[in-house]
């Protein structure tokens, strides 16, 4: 789960993903260039298709029901992206 705070020091960055301009919180999303949805949802996505689940990403229940609210919305802003 993503930090409500920024990692002190680290400077802004776009995410690769959505675009958004956010900053390291310190839970390897700077590291891969990320906001903490994107990597949330980007870990997600890994794990539907590692478990070989049907249909696309933002269509499995099962998933949905593991992600936080606000990779809900995130996912909901940008699902053209997470197919």
């Amino acid at each position: 789960m993503a930090q409500n705070r920024f990692k002190r020091g680290s400077g802004c960055f776009n995410c690769r993903v959505c675009g958004r301009l956010t900053r390291d919180t310190g839970n390897d999303n700077g590291n891969v260039g990320l906001c903490p949805e994107c990597l949330e949802l980007s870990g997600q996505q890994n794990e539907h298709s590692d478990r070989r689940h049907q249909g696309n990403f933002d269509q499995c229940q099962e998933c949905q029901s593991q992600l936080s609210g606000k990779a809900k919305k995130h996912l909901a802003d940008h699902s053209d992206l997470f197919n």
